[in-house]
C-alpha cells in the first residue's frame, strides 16, 4: 500500500469516526432533551395536574397501590372518599400523571371511544407471546377479527360444547373419587390442590373445544410433571404460558423497549417462546389444513363444531371480503389467544368459586340443594339432552354418552342426569358464579392511552377541572379502569360489597348494573370479552358436577391471597415462591350421593 493510499484510508477513517461521534452526540442530546421534557417541561402543562389526587414526592409511584390486589380494595375506598370518583395519581413518578375514575360516564366513554387504545407496551408484550390475535389488535383490524371469530362464541356454539364441559368435569370427579378412595381418613376426605387439577381439566376442555384436540392433561400424573410422556403440543403451550405467568421484570421491560436484544442476545424466556411457537405452528398448520379440507369436502354438512372449524368457516364465508380474511398464521394466533384465556380464566374462576363456597357453608348447601333438585326433576334421555343443548350431535372427539334411563328416580345417581340439566334455569348457580366473578375478576384492571386530546364527560363537575362536567385529557395520557374496584364500589353494590352474597343477583336492580352482562369483569364496548358465554357455561358445568359429589372446606392453616401476572391468580400466604405458588388447597370430602338423594 502506497503512502497516499494509506493517508487516504486514515482520512476516511477519521471522517467516519467524526460522523459517528457527531451522530452519537446528537442522539445523546436528543435523549437528554426528551428526558428533560418528560420529567420537567411536559408535566407543567398536563391538564391532569389540576385534578385532586393523592400527594406524594415527585419520584414516588402509586402503581403498587393501584395494581396489587392485596392493597387495592382499601386504596380505592380511601381515595374515593378523599378525592371523589375521578382523580389523578402517579404512574412511574410525579411526571407520569394518570387518571382513574369510578364515574360511569368516564369509563363508559373511554371503553367505547376509538380514541382510547391499549398501550403499545401491552400489545407488544402480548403479541410476542400470543401472536397477532384479537387481544393485541386495535381499530379496523380488531373490528374485522372480532366479526370473524364471533360465530365461534355464539349461544348455539357454546351450548354445543356442553358435552365436553360435562365430560371433563365428570372425568375430574372420577379422578378425585380415586384419590379419596386411597385416603386414610374415615370419611373419605383429603386436601387437594384444586388449582392444579382444574387448570389441567380446563386445558383439556379448551383443547377439545378450540380445535378438537385432546391434550390429555387431566390424565397426567401431576400438574407439575412436564415429562416426555405428555403431548408435545400441550407441553409447548404450558411452557409458553409459564413464561406469561412470570409477568413483567426489569429485564423484560428493557427488552420491550429494545426488541433487537431478543434477536441478538435471546434469554431463556425468549428461547422457550421460540421453541413453543415452532411446535405450536407446525401442529397448527397441519390442523388448519385438515379442517379446511373437511370444510371444502362437507360444506355446511360438517358435524365438527370446534372453534377452529367455526372460525375457518366464518373466515371462508362469502360475507367476508377477501382482503379482510385472516391468513392461516392469523387464524392460529386467534386460537392461541383463545387457548390462553380459555384455559386459565375458567380454571381460576372454578377454583375461587369452590374456595368461596368452602368459606360459606350455607351458600354451598343452598347450591347443592338447587343442583340436586334439578337433577331429580330432569328426564334422562338422549332426546332431552339434544333438545336442551340445541344440537343433534356434539361433533367432538370425546363425547359424553348419557344414560338411557328414563328418569332420575331410576338412575343410580344424579350424575347420570347432568347433561340434561338446563344450566340457564339454575338461578342460585348463576348467582354463585356471578358473585365470584364480581369479587375475583380474572382481569384486575385495564389501561387505555389517549391517541389524541379529548374531553371526557363526567356525571358531575370536578374540582380543578378546566371543563364543566368534563376532564381534559391530552394525547399520550394513561387512563386506568379499576375493574375490581368497580366490582367493589359501595355506591353500586351497597355497604356489603366485599361480602360473598349470591342472593344479590336475584334483585330487580340487576338490569341497571354496569358492564357486559351486568358485570365489569367482562368489560364493555368493542373490546369486551368475546368468550363470556363460554367461560360462564364451563364454570357452571364444573360446579354442578363437583358440588353434587363433594363437600368443600377450607384447608387447615391456609390463607389465600391474590396477585397479578396478566391474570389475577390465587396464592397461599408464605408459599408464593413455591411451585404453583402453593395452588389453592381445599379439604374435599366425598358425599354419599345415593343416600343424600333418597333423603
Amino acid at each position: 500500500m502506497t503512502a497516499s493510499s494509506t493517508q487516504l484510508a486514515v482520512s476516511i477513517a477519521g471522517a467516519v469516526a467524526k460522523c459517528v461521534g457527531v451522530a452519537t452526540l446528537l442522539l445523546v442530546a436528543r435523549g437528554i432533551c426528551w428526558l428533560v421534557n418528560m420529567l420537567f417541561i411536559a408535566p407543567r402543562s398536563d391538564p391532569l395536574r389540576h385534578l385532586p389526587g393523592p400527594d406524594a414526592p415527585r419520584g414516588e409511584s402509586h402503581l403498587n397501590q393501584v395494581l396489587n390486589p392485596v392493597l387495592t380494595p382499601d386504596t380505592h375506598k380511601d381515595w374515593v372518599a378523599k378525592y371523589g370518583k375521578t382523580f389523578k395519581f402517579h404512574g412511574f413518578g410525579g411526571h407520569d400523571l394518570r387518571l382513574m375514575s369510578f364515574d360511569q360516564s368516564v369509563y363508559t366513554h373511554v371503553l367505547n371511544s376509538p380514541i382510547y387504545e391499549k398501550p403499545w407496551q401491552t400489545r407488544s408484550m402480548l403479541a410476542r407471546l400470543l401472536g397477532a390475535g384479537i387481544t393485541t389488535m386495535e381499530g379496523h383490524r380488531h373490528k374485522a377479527q372480532r366479526r370473524i371469530i364471533s360465530p365461534a362464541f355464539s349461544t348455539a356454539a357454546v351450548r354445543a360444547m356442553s358435552p365436553v364441559f360435562f365430560g371433563k368435569a365428570m372425568e375430574l370427579r372420577d379422578e378425585w373419587f380415586n384419590l379419596l378412595s386411597t385416603s386414610e381418613s374415615d370419611d373419605e376426605s383429603t386436601t387437594v390442590d384444586s388449582m392444579s387439577w382444574l387448570t389441567r381439566a380446563a386445558f383439556d376442555v379448551i383443547g377439545l373445544c378450540a380445535f378438537d384436540y385432546n391434550f390429555g392433561a387431566l390424565a397426567s400424573e401431576s400438574g407439575e410433571d412436564l415429562g416426555n410422556d405428555q403431548d408435545e403440543v400441550y407441553l409447548a403451550y404450558r411452557h409458553l404460558f409459564k413464561v406469561i405467568d412470570k409477568g413483567f421484570s426489569a429485564s423484560g421491560l428493557v427488552r420491550l423497549y429494545f426488541p433487537f436484544l431478543n434477536t441478538i442476545f435471546p434469554d431463556e424466556n425468549e428461547k422457550v417462546i421460540r421453541r413453543s411457537h415452532a411446535t405450536i405452528r407446525e401442529a397448527g398448520r397441519k390442523g388448519i389444513q385438515n379442517k379446511k379440507a373437511a370444510i371444502l369436502a362437507d360444506g355446511d354438512d360438517s358435524s365438527d363444531k370446534d372453534l377452529l372449524t367455526i372460525l375457518l368457516r366464518s373466515n371462508m364465508s362469502n360475507d367476508i371480503e377477501p382482503s379482510a380474511r385472516l391468513s392461516d398464521s392469523e387464524v392460529l394466533d386467534q386460537i392461541t389467544s383463545i387457548l390462553f384465556g380459555g384455559a386459565d380464566s375458567p380454571s381460576i374462576t372454578v377454583a375461587l368459586c369452590l374456595h368461596m363456597l368452602a368459606e360459606n357453608s350455607d351458600a354451598q348447601d343452598s347450591l347443592r340443594a338447587e343442583v340436586q333438585k334439578a337433577f331429580a326433576s330432569t328426564p334422562i334421555t338422549e332426546q332431552t339432552i339434544k333438545r336442551r343443548e340445541g344440537t343433534p350431535d356434539s361433533g367432538y372427539a370425546e363425547d359424553f354418552t348419557p344414560s338411557s334411563r328414563a328418569s332420575f328416580a331410576e338412575a343410580e345417581s344424579p350424575n347420570q342426569a347432568l347433561e340434561s340439566v338446563n344450566l340457564d334455569q339454575l338461578q342460585y348457580l348463576d348467582g354463585v358464579v356471578r358473585e365470584t366473578l364480581r369479587l375475583h375478576p380474572p382481569i384486575h384492571s385495564t389501561i387505555r392511552v389517549a391517541t389524541q386530546d379529548d374531553v371526557i364527560p363526567t356525571s358531575q363537575e370536578l374540582p380543578g377541572s378546566l371543563h364543566k362536567n368534563g376532564v381534559h385529557i391530552r394525547k399520550g395520557s394513561y387512563i386506568h379502569i379499576p375493574i375490581e374496584g368497580l366490582n367493589y364500589d359501595e355506591s353500586i353494590w351497597g355497604e356489603d360489597s366485599r361480602q360473598f352474597r349470591p342472593e344479590r343477583w336475584t334483585s330487580s336492580k340487576r338490569a341497571s348494573l354496569p358492564g357486559l352482562h351486568n358485570l365489569m369483569t367482562f368489560s364493555m364496548g368493542p373490546h369486551s370479552c368475546p368468550g363470556t358465554k363460554f367461560t360462564t357455561r364451563e364454570v357452571k358445568a364444573f360446579l354442578a358436577v363437583l358440588i353434587a359429589n363433594f363437600k368443600f372446606e377450607p384447608a387447615p392453616e391456609t390463607k389465600v391471597k391474590k396477585f397479578n401476572q396478566i391474570l389475577t391468580r390465587p396464592y397461599v400466604e408464605g408459599k408464593f415462591n413455591t411451585p404453583n405458588h402453593g395452588g389453592l388447597p381445599l379439604r374435599v370430602t366425598r358425599l354419599n350421593v345415593d343416600s343424600d338423594s333418597e333423603e
